[in-house]
């Protein structure tokens, strides 16, 4: 009976919590100071507010992942627009696109991918004008949730051992695309990591 109750006065304080919540979000409890025109977003919090009329275009992320080109191009793949064969990055400027997303394992099987690999289209991204986004996997293959695999060269190290070799690599890579001038706009720590990433040291 007391878990019964108990239960019944949980759902009382959810719903306060949810009415409360509506409430904030529609500027009804006179907190929170609403822009006077409709084009505002209201995020997570009663006192954040964007006021979307003061976001320029180039704050807007459209973004796409083109670390297969190199792959593409290398077997003799074309892109062309009304037929006519055109740069893959000319198309991808010409459609919006302001950045671009180049995914980084340490020692692949077959080059692409890899340091060299990417530096190469990374330094054509950034002399072509887009904003890059590095995706470090720690990986020598695909990291997602299920697979989260060390390097080969790092599996045996212990945990000390990885933490440096993880700093030392990252470093390294930065460096070469820095002098290069291709240095990365943001950097994305592991791939689909909800689960932790360089298993089983770093699990979650």
């Amino acid at each position: 009976m007391n878990k019964f109750i108990g239960f019944r006065v949980l759902k009382f304080f959810v719903l306060i919590f949810f009415i409360l919540s509506f409430s904030i979000a529609s500027g009804q409890t006179g907190n929170i100071n609403t822009p006077s025109h409709d084009n505002a977003v209201i995020l997570g919090s009663r006192y954040s507010i964007v006021d979307t009329y003061n976001i320029s275009e180039s704050d807007f992320i459209r973004g796409a992942d083109i670390s297969t080109f190199p792959q593409i191009d290398a077997f003799g793949g074309k892109f062309s627009v009304n037929g006519k064969t055109t740069n893959l990055l000319d198309i991808l400027s010409d459609n919006g696109v302001n950045y671009i997303r180049l995914r980084l394992w340490h020692t692949p099987r077959d080059w692409y991918c890899g340091l060299e690999s990417t530096l190469e289209i990374a330094k054509k991204v950034k002399a072509h004008g887009f904003k890059l986004l590095l995706d470090f996997h720690y990986s020598d293959w695909w990291a997602d949730p299920a697979n989260q695999k060390k390097p080969t060269a790092w599996e045996k190290l212990p945990f000390a051992l990885l933490k440096d070799s993880v700093y030392a690599y990252t470093y390294r890579v930065i460096s070469l695309l820095k002098a290069e001038d291709a240095l990365p706009d943001m950097v994305q720590i592991g791939n689909e990591i909800s689960p932790g990433m360089l298993f089983p040291d770093g699990a979650v």
